[in-house]
């Protein structure tokens, strides 16, 4: 973020920086900190205070971080590229690497984009939660990278039905394809054309998900309703 902060947006954000390093906070708590800033800022072991100019810098990098993901997302999801606006949270900010593992990555543009809201909690399950860690999904962020080296989708839609398609072409794009469950997606985007009490729930589901997930507190019942969510088209 260095490259888009001026110079007071940077030193407001070198507090948050600080505080991870002596350890007074986490990696997550310092990006909800930094994605909602307020005076007092209360976590497990540290009390995190900003006063009104601070608070103003954040809001102002925030900003400007959301505006050049979005230049760069192309209004789709880094992983199943659908169309953001359309599938869960409609803008929600992705760390390629993990924010608990990787917390010196967690202010970093190259580590940043955007993705929906489905990727990244199965992303956050079964590649960054994961023991042991192994990163072998692909990266979008990567220097040169092209999704069709990787990855094919086709998308065929009618006026009753939706068509998901995706073709591994890399191991990359197939331990993608895996881990972050695109075949659910695929079955989740037919049955929610078809049925419709399906595609009800299904965006009900998302609604709830975006007020769990904005205050980082409810995870485990995010992930509980999510996985409801994707075993939809099984029921």
């Amino acid at each position: 973020m260095i490259s888009i902060a001026s110079k007071d947006e940077y030193e407001a954000l070198e507090i948050l920086q600080a505080l991870i390093k002596s350890k007074h906070i986490s990696a997550v708590e310092a990006w909800a900190c930094f994605s909602k800033p307020v005076a007092v800022n209360d976590f497990k072991k540290h009390t995190v205070k900003l006063n009104k100019a601070q608070i103003s810098n954040i809001e102002n990098l925030r900003d400007k971080v959301k505006s050049c993901l979005k230049a760069r997302a192309k209004k789709r999801c880094g992983y199943c590229r659908r169309a953001l606006g359309q599938h869960g949270m409609s803008w929600h900010i992705e760390h390629v690497y993990g924010k608990t593992k990787f917390p010196d990555q967690i202010f970093k543009l190259s580590n940043l984009l955007y993705a929906c809201i489905d990727c990244n909690m199965v992303k956050n399950n079964s590649v960054d939660r994961a023991n042991p860690f192994v990163f072998d999904i692909i990266n979008p962020n990567k220097p040169e990278f092209s999704y069709a080296d990787h990855l094919s989708f086709v998308q065929l839609s009618t006026e009753h039905l939706h068509i998901l398609k995706y073709d591994h072409r890399s191991k990359e794009g197939k331990n993608t394809y895996t881990k972050l469950k695109l075949a659910s997606l695929e079955s989740l985007e037919i049955m929610s054309s078809l049925n419709e009490a399906v595609k009800e729930l299904s965006e009900r589901i998302d609604d709830r998900l975006s007020e769990l997930l904005s205050n980082g507190e409810n995870r485990e019942i995010a992930d509980f309703l999510h996985k409801i969510k994707m075993n939809l088209p099984l029921e």
